[in-house]
């Protein structure tokens, strides 16, 4: 765990030693696609649970709205 923080460590004074167009480049290029991809499976993780969650819970009867006419 100490060499990952110190690679952390190692990468955040990198970023923050690069111009502020390098750092914005840097983070449109690979920050932001992979905040993308973690947004996308914990969507699919909770579809999923949610989608289990349901057939187990068996729905409440919704009363439908009465119709017109």
């Amino acid at each position: 765990m100490g060499g990952l923080a110190r690679w952390w460590d190692g990468v955040e004074l990198w970023a923050t030693g690069l111009p502020f167009i390098a750092q914005v480049t840097v983070v449109l290029v690979v920050v932001a696609p992979l905040c993308a991809l973690a947004a996308r499976g914990l969507d699919r993780i909770v579809g999923l649970g949610t989608g289990l969650l349901g057939k187990v819970r068996p729905e409440q009867d919704v009363p439908t709205p009465p119709r017109e006419g």
